[in-house]
């Protein structure tokens, strides 16, 4: 039986390192979103959660980006957990040499809108994001009849994300750059082009608008995800989002609980009940 408290927690967030916990808590059953960290630091950050590496099933990889799956091949050979990824994403990091590591019977391979179902009570779902990597996702997870949905490094809103994520009890979404800030920044051209592109990163602003659009009355917990430390602050993703969303009768903090994912440490977790 599992335990009908459901927990979300981002565990780091941002291009140094991205990954985030969910499932039914310490001793229970719980998955990794992305592990963009060494394993020392994962087991760290699950430690001020009172979790310890053995509550971990399994571990998603949204796409091959080091800031994604850094600590992929030696957390599952140390413990003994399945790793899931597309199959663009093995042949990336497979010619990178990056799962040199990582045990043949740990690895797992996904398709988009096909559930990979962990127990009868927790499924995964990954389903397509426009990002310059090989079939990079979102997720979304079910956990009894919760959903939590993750999606981060996308650089324009789609008809499938907003089909995904929309209904969901808990997301976490990119919130990454101003546009101010980034097109006035120090970043070269071709950095900036990347950034601003359909398979770039998400504004602050298209956040909101994308916010806006799959808000409901069950969206109960809104954490803003992969901040760029050069072209974004906390306050201002998070006054900037927001102040949009306050324009369309969407209040935050109100409505639902709303905060911005710690770029280095463990986040302040979501419980569902």
């Amino acid at each position: 039986m599992q335990k009908e408290r459901i927990m979300f927690c981002p565990l780091s967030s941002g291009s140094s390192g991205n990954s985030a916990v969910c499932g039914f808590g310490p001793g229970f059953d719980n998955a990794l979103i992305d592990i963009g960290l060494s394993c020392a630091r994962i087991v760290e950050k699950l430690k001020v959660l009172n979790m310890r590496a053995a509550d971990i099933k399994a571990v998603f990889i949204s796409h091959e980006h080091t800031d994604h799956c850094a600590g992929a091949a030696l957390f599952s050979k140390r413990f003994n957990v399945p790793v899931y990824a597309s199959r663009g994403a093995w042949d990336a990091l497979d010619a990178n040499e990056q799962t040199e590591a990582l045990p043949a019977r740990n690895r797992k391979t996904f398709a988009y809108d096909e559930k990979i179902v962990l127990n009868d009570a927790f499924g995964v779902l990954p389903f397509k994001i426009p990002h310059d990597a090989a079939e990079p996702c979102g997720f979304n997870i079910f956990l009894n009849d919760k959903k939590i949905s993750v999606v981060t490094d996308f650089g324009v809103q789609t008809d499938t994300i907003l089909e995904h994520i929309a209904n969901s009890d808990c997301l976490l979404i990119e919130s990454n750059h101003d546009l101010n800030l980034l097109k006035n920044g120090k970043y070269p051209y071709i950095l900036k082009k990347r950034i601003l592109g359909d398979y770039g990163h998400l504004s602050n602003v298209a956040c909101a608008e994308t916010l806006a659009k799959v808000y409901s009355k069950r969206l109960k917990h809104v954490f803003l995800g992969h901040l760029s430390a050069q072209n974004n602050t906390p306050s201002l993703a998070y006054e900037t989002v927001a102040d949009f969303l306050y324009e369309k009768h969407i209040r935050a903090q109100k409505d639902f609980a709303f905060s911005v994912a710690d770029r280095l440490s463990v986040s302040r977790a979501a419980y569902i009940l």
